[in-house]
């Protein structure tokens, strides 16, 4: 179902020092605008007011559908499951913020974690790139550190979300560019997931097709996503039933989307 391609440099430390390694480490793009991002998740930019509930609500009613958040987060978490699989077997640290242990062997990797979607058919049929799509993930360990950003290409990625979820009908197609950066590490299970995830490219359910540029984050099974805002942004966490909570730069507020009020 899955190919995992893995470069590897040992750098021995003696005396305080390592050699210098020659693993090429190829760079993550968009490196600083990740980052910026995730910045906002934890202080939000812009301003919410208690007489603006109505058109905000209406607001993060209408963003939800054109995020996919019904399936992709799931996805999302899926592919770092994987990757988790597969550096965690190699002895591989899994976490970027781990302390990097100097009196071992210090290692450098790059991962190239290549991953053939399931395809339309439902139960999916054997691995095929050629029908199906692919994803190619890439993630790096430099000087014994796992770096916090996993990315890649999805190529023609199909997925039937029934076969995926169980809940969700539809058929989708995945084609652009991920971003999957770590908040804690790699998860072992979706529910231990903490990680933003960032999107530009095409995604089309059955005969809906959208060209789109969106981010969301997950974290310990809290869905959370951005929301313009005139001064800004806002962060979005979605609860359950009717239940929203929106973080602003002027406080946290409660929502309900069945009164539509917020406190």
């Amino acid at each position: 179902m899955r190919r995992f391609l893995l470069a590897f440099e040992v750098l021995v430390a003696t005396g305080g020092a390592a050699c210098v390694s020659r693993l090429e480490i190829p760079a993550p793009p968009m490196q600083e605008e990740t980052q910026a991002i995730a910045a906002i998740y934890d202080l939000p930019t812009g301003s919410f007011g208690l007489g603006n509930a109505q058109s905000t609500l209406s607001s993060v009613s209408a963003a939800v559908p054109a995020l996919a958040l019904d399936w992709l987060p799931n996805y999302a978490s899926g592919l770092l499951t994987a990757l988790e699989d597969r550096i965690k077997s190699s002895g591989l640290p899994d976490n970027p913020d781990a302390t990097v242990e100097t009196h071992y062997f210090i290692l450098s990797a790059v991962i190239a974690l290549n991953r053939v979607c399931l395809g339309w058919d439902n139960p999916p049929g054997p691995p095929d790139a050629a029908t199906n799509g692919s994803i190619a993930l890439t993630a790096v360990v430099e000087n014994g550190r796992l770096h916090p950003e996993s990315w890649g290409t999805a190529t023609g990625c199909k997925l039937n979300l029934m076969a995926l979820n169980g809940a969700t009908m539809g058929n989708a197609t995945i084609n652009g560019t991920l971003i999957l950066y770590l908040l804690g590490p790699l998860p072992g299970s979706d529910s231990q997931a903490r990680f933003l995830f960032t999107f530009d490219g095409t995604l089309a359910v059955d005969n809906q097709t959208l060209s789109t540029s969106i981010d969301f984050r997950v974290f310990d099974g809290l869905l959370a996503f951005r929301l313009p805002v005139s001064d800004g942004d806002i962060i979005v966490e979605l609860g359950t039933g009717s239940s929203v909570t929106l973080r602003a730069s002027n406080g946290t507020f409660r929502c309900d989307f069945s009164a539509l009020s917020c406190q």
